[in-house]
């Protein structure tokens, strides 16, 4: 019965894991319960797809050096600079403007590893780029807030430390572990029972990060509204332009750095500095995951089509 859940899981992988954002909007209380459950889950989901990797493909970051800088300075920086003219030329309400350009300086999300995997992309490829942008917060997350917002702010180095130890530290080491004993790798190279369980933790991450965001709408919907259109509209523009920008390195790295770039960790900002901007910021995160979850379905479609295209011809 598990085993046939989980080939469920990873069949519909990116349906199951987007409709944990209704699941946890309509359950309230079923995503207070899971929400502290929720960092448990992303160890469990970036320890897998660590262990499914490639690791001979990281060092390719040595090997093709141009490439990954490249794909570095538009996430973290040519991105914020359209996102911030955006934003301007919209005359966006400076809350909301304030939170797209945190959006926009923060690092990849780490789930695009997994979600690349999914879909049969380049995860090495965004496995090195989420990692080492990850591992560069504590210097350009400072400097692009004062860049694009001209506002000083001093991250804390040992909560900045102590989460990178255990969800990026804690999982790779894990990985590691796993690599090292043959009998678990083979469990795990089991596809549809690894993948399904990827699945299902992208849902379960889903539905904890929709605690308290029901009853915040229920209090301010045309708010709420906004932030979505805005979120969905940043979403479209950094997941469309970095695969633009990119899609002469070919189909396959293209696809794989626009849903590497598109998609950042603000949970991770959040936690970092959220506390400084109050409430509205930590609603545009919560609502934000939406474009967030669904982008991987439109990408697969795309992905999916062009590879059709391909096939077909002569």
């Amino acid at each position: 019965m598990i085993s046939a859940a989980l080939r469920f899981f990873a069949r519909f992988a990116i349906p199951v894991s987007s409709a944990g954002i209704l699941v946890g909007l309509i359950a309230p209380d079923l995503a207070a319960f899971l929400r502290p459950a929720m960092e448990v889950f992303v160890v469990v989901l970036m320890t897998l797809a660590y262990s499914r990797l490639e690791w001979s493909g990281i060092r390719t970051l040595f090997e093709k050096p141009l490439l990954t800088a490249m794909i570095l300075l538009w996430v973290l920086t040519a991105v914020p600079g359209l996102a911030t003219a955006a934003g301007l030329a919209f005359t966006l309400p400076p809350i909301l403007l304030t939170a797209i350009i945190l959006n926009a300086i923060a690092p990849p999300i780490t789930s695009s590893v997994p979600y690349c995997q999914l879909l049969n992309l380049d995860a090495e490829l965004a496995l090195r780029v989420t990692l080492i942008a990850t591992l560069m917060m504590p210097i350009t997350v400072p400097v692009s807030i004062f860049v694009f917002l001209g506002v000083a702010v001093d991250l804390d180095p040992t909560e900045f430390a102590i989460r990178a130890a255990v969800f990026i530290g804690l999982p790779l080491s894990l990985s590691w572990l796993i690599r090292r004993n043959p009998n678990l790798m083979a469990r795990i190279n089991r596809g549809d029972d690894t993948a399904g369980v990827m699945a299902f933790a992208l849902m379960i991450i889903a539905v904890a990060i929709m605690d308290g965001v029901t009853a915040r709408i229920a209090a301010n919907p045309t708010e709420a509204l906004g932030i979505l259109a805005a979120a969905f509209g940043v979403s479209i523009l950094f997941h469309g332009l970095s695969g633009l920008v990119f899609w002469r390195t070919g189909e396959r790295t293209a696809i794989s750095i626009a849903l590497t770039g598109g998609s950042r960790n603000l949970v991770l900002m959040l936690v970092i500095i959220g506390d400084t901007l109050g409430p509205a910021f930590g609603l545009y995160v919560a609502i934000a995951q939406v474009p967030i979850y669904l982008m991987p379905a439109l990408i697969q479609s795309i992905w999916r089509t062009r590879r059709g295209k391909t096939a077909a011809r002569p």
